[in-house]
């Protein structure tokens, strides 16, 4: 949408020395509304940055002179496409009308639409649809149309089972590193040697798998030759998915796996919670020891002190006695 000027304006930065302000009406999504800018001392250019700042609209400056005798104007037009989202008008507050005041000019000479709004239309079928973007989601369940340009095309659906197949692959990764991180963790020596739940866990795991989707040929055991593994055969998998109840079938699998899945989180919490709580008991024990032992060490401490003022006060004693013995004349026994 062109925006005229009554005045020609030869420098977008200069400040309008007019007063007054611009109002842009438009359509948003089917309503009427309207952004407004006050232009008083400002230039083409702030007028511009205000409009683009509206989220609506955006704006640009063009130039209808040459480079030496400049004509700058407006153009204006909705983020939105459609013609739910087209431009209707301006108004100029300080313009009454004919253009004889104000900046910007209401004539449609001066002002007016260069590219009408439209809706982007379709037939398939024999049946028209409209769509204010080029993007029609609603027309085919489950299909998107992207139209690039007019003309006719014939439109061939295919069944993309990529992600459905990266899907299916994950979980089978996923299992086998959890069996390798259980294998790890239970041999002899290592922090879980013995304990049995993660193992029952996993074997759980391994049956949901191969009663529900092995039957089906698509399931593999003994992935790099390492048993209890699992690997997509993506021939069979292909063929599975040209099956009607082929989506039932990974639907049910994946309600019955999560919800194994989410009973067993609640497992690991509790033995997790269990095992914290022997490892605060075993720091407790180990605290209370420590100050037992402190406490002996202490004590063992006054101990050595007394017996090293025992053991000097007896030698002081036998000193004295030596003493005595000498300036008597008492000899002892050798």
């Amino acid at each position: 949408y062109k925006i005229g000027t009554i005045s020609t304006i030869t420098d977008y930065n200069a400040p309008i020395s007019s007063t007054g302000s611009l109002t842009i009406n438009y359509l948003k999504n089917g309503t009427a509304t309207s952004f407004t800018v006050d232009y008083t001392g400002k230039s083409l250019k702030n007028i511009m940055d205000t409009i683009n700042s509206s989220g609506d609209l955006q704006a640009s400056i063009i130039n209808l002179g040459t480079s030496s005798n400049p004509n700058y104007q407006l153009v204006v037009s909705s983020k939105n496409t459609g013609t739910a989202n087209a431009i209707t008008g301006i108004d100029d507050t300080a313009n009454p009308g004919n253009d004889t005041a104000g900046v910007f000019s209401e004539l449609t000479t001066n002002t007016y639409e260069t590219v009408a709004a439209q809706d982007a239309q379709i037939t398939l079928n024999g049946i028209n649809f409209t769509s204010s973007t080029n993007t029609f989601s609603n027309v085919i369940t489950g299909i998107t149309i992207n139209v690039k340009y007019t003309g006719s095309s014939n439109i061939e659906i295919t069944k993309d089972i990529s992600k459905v197949q990266g899907y299916v692959e994950s979980v089978l990764n996923s299992y086998n590193d959890l069996m390798d991180t259980i294998e790890k963790l239970t041999k002899q020596g290592q922090p879980l040697s013995g304990d049995t739940t993660f193992v029952r866990m996993a074997s759980k795991f391994a049956n949901l798998i191969i009663n529900n989707l092995a039957q089906y040929g698509f399931i593999e055991s003994g992935k790099n030759g390492i048993n209890g593994r699992f690997s997509l055969n993506q021939t069979e998998f292909k063929n599975f998915m040209n099956r009607s109840d082929a989506s039932i079938i990974l639907q049910n699998f994946a309600n019955s796996f999560d919800a194994y899945l989410n009973n067993y989180i609640s497992t690991a919490d509790n033995i997790s919670g269990n095992y914290d709580k022997q490892i605060s008991y075993i720091n407790d024990r180990i605290d209370f020891i420590s100050q037992r032992i402190n406490k002996e060490i202490e004590i063992m401490k006054q101990q050595f002190i007394k017996l090293e003022t025992y053991m000097a006060e007896m030698q002081s004693i036998q000193a004295r006695i030596a003493g005595f013995s000498k300036n008597s004349g008492i000899s002892t026994g050798q």
